[in-house]
Parts: structure tokens; C-alpha cells; sequence
């Protein structure tokens, strides 16, 4: 009798032991960040089995961009088997301030556990290059000329460009009108390969590229007159959402941009 006694107890405890052992815990990378930036949310408990049930806390403040993933890690340390399960989430908060992930809640065995709540500060933005408001701010086209004004026998050279801002990929473009010219002749330079060199462009950083050059010869005195030029310009942008990953994720957008008209007095 003692002895059923003694296993009676020893399965009491062993059962007391082993749920006391279950962790569920909340982490994340960092407990500061921009306004711009995301933020991955791990929720990870020593379980891969019996969970019948996981609840995400409301994350109040802050929009969910990916998730949840599911994943489920085992683990053999000097013969010892430890099993993970991981609820992943990718957020962007909504406004300034210092805000709470709340609990998130598992049930294991009819038993509810919660994670502590974790307290994250958004500040200012830090570094966005999202631009779904003012693409026409990142991509410019121009012309420029190699003189302000010329003689009846002297000639110019037009340089047609694109200025793209770092924040931006160029996808595809097309002309929607091409360059014109009147009271003069033109010739073209033939350019061989596209070169992308590194300016500065109203006090901001671009790269430029000089898509076609044109030699101009006046016909009399008077003006050269330099039409505007369209091109339709397909390119990428950072969304300012990302995956599960924490890979950000591109939009694309198509723009028309127009040169501005270029008038070279003939003396």
C-alpha cells in the first residue's frame, strides 16, 4: 500500500514538474524605434505538441504587415530534446509615443499562459524612403545645354537626362513624345552605353543618366527653341511593409515626367 502510495505521489509530482516547466515568453529585437520602421514580434513557448489554443494580444497602436507564421523547432543538446514552437508577427506602428504589446495567451492541457507585456517607444522617423505620395520629388527629366547663347555659325550640344533619386529602382521607361527642335538642324551622338554618374540636384542626392544628345546648328538669328519631352517611367519603391522575413516589400508605380521647354537666344 505504501509502495502505490509512493508512485501515486511520484506521478503528482513528475506531472506538477513538468507543467511548471512550460515557458511562453514574448520577445523582440529592439524595444526603440522610428516611426519608418517595422518591428518582428516572436512568441515562442517550449511546446510542439497539446497547444490547443493561441491568442495574439490586440497590438493596439501598431498595424500587423506579415504574419502570423508558425514554426516549430527541435533542438538535441548533450541527448537532451527540447521542442519549440515560435507564433511570428511583423508590425509597424501608427503614431509617436510609447506604446504596449499586450499578452498573448496559449492553452496547453486546459491550462491558460500568458507572455509579459513588452513597452516599445516610437520616435521620429529615421530613415524612409517610402514614397507613395511624391514620386515626381525622386524621378526628374531635363534638358541641358552646353551654351547659353550662340552665334548664327556656332552650335550647341543638347543633353537629354533622367535624375533618379537612390529611394527608387527604374523598372522600365518609354518615350511618350521625343525630343524637337526648331530653327536649327540636329544631329544625333550616337551613346554607346548608358552611364550612371552621381550628383547633387536641389541639395539631394541623384543618380543621372544621359539618355540622348543631339548636336544643334541655328538656321538664323532669333531663338532655339527646345520642346519639352515626355517619357513614361515604370519604377519600384520600398512600401514601407515588409514579410514575414522582415525582407521589405516593394511597390511599383508608372509616371509620366516632362522636361521643361529650353529656349537658346541666336545672336
Amino acid at each position: 500500500m505504501k509502495f502505490l502510495n509512493f508512485i501515486l505521489l511520484l506521478a503528482i509530482l513528475c506531472s506538477t514538474t513538468i507543467g511548471a516547466q512550460v515557458k511562453f515568453t514574448a520577445k523582440v529585437a529592439k524595444k526603440i524605434i522610428g516611426l519608418d520602421q517595422h518591428l518582428r514580434v516572436d512568441f515562442s513557448m517550449d511546446q510542439e505538441k497539446n497547444i490547443s489554443s493561441f491568442t495574439p494580444p490586440e497590438f493596439e497602436n501598431f498595424k500587423v504587415v506579415g504574419g502570423p507564421i508558425r514554426a516549430m523547432n527541435t533542438t538535441i543538446v548533450n541527448g537532451v530534446e527540447t521542442l519549440e514552437t515560435v507564433y511570428s508577427y511583423i508590425i509597424n506602428p501608427k503614431a509617436l509615443g510609447t506604446f504596449s504589446i499586450g499578452a498573448a495567451q496559449i492553452t496547453i492541457k486546459e491550462k491558460t499562459y500568458q507572455t509579459v507585456p513588452i513597452t516599445i517607444t516610437v520616435s521620429k522617423a529615421v530613415n524612409s524612403t517610402s514614397i507613395p505620395t511624391a514620386p515626381h520629388e525622386n524621378i526628374y527629366m531635363l534638358a541641358t545645354v552646353s551654351e547659353e547663347r550662340i552665334g548664327v555659325q556656332d552650335s550647341l550640344i543638347v543633353s537629354h537626362k533622367v535624375y533618379v533619386s537612390p529611394d527608387v529602382g527604374i523598372i522600365d521607361w518609354k518615350l511618350a513624345t521625343k525630343p524637337s527642335y526648331t530653327n536649327c538642324t540636329s544631329d544625333r551622338i550616337e551613346i554607346e552605353k548608358l552611364a550612371v554618374k552621381n550628383i547633387t540636384y536641389k541639395n539631394r542626392e541623384f543618380r543621372a543618366t544621359t539618355w540622348q544628345q543631339d548636336v544643334l546648328k541655328p538656321k538664323k538669328k532669333g531663338f532655339i527653341h527646345i520642346a519639352p519631352v515626355q517619357m513614361e517611367i515604370e519604377f519600384k519603391y520600398l512600401s514601407g511593409t515588409y514579410d514575414i522575413f522582415g525582407k521589405p516589400i516593394y511597390d511599383t508605380k508608372t509616371i509620366q515626367v516632362t522636361s521643361k521647354e529650353v529656349r537658346v537666344p541666336v545672336l
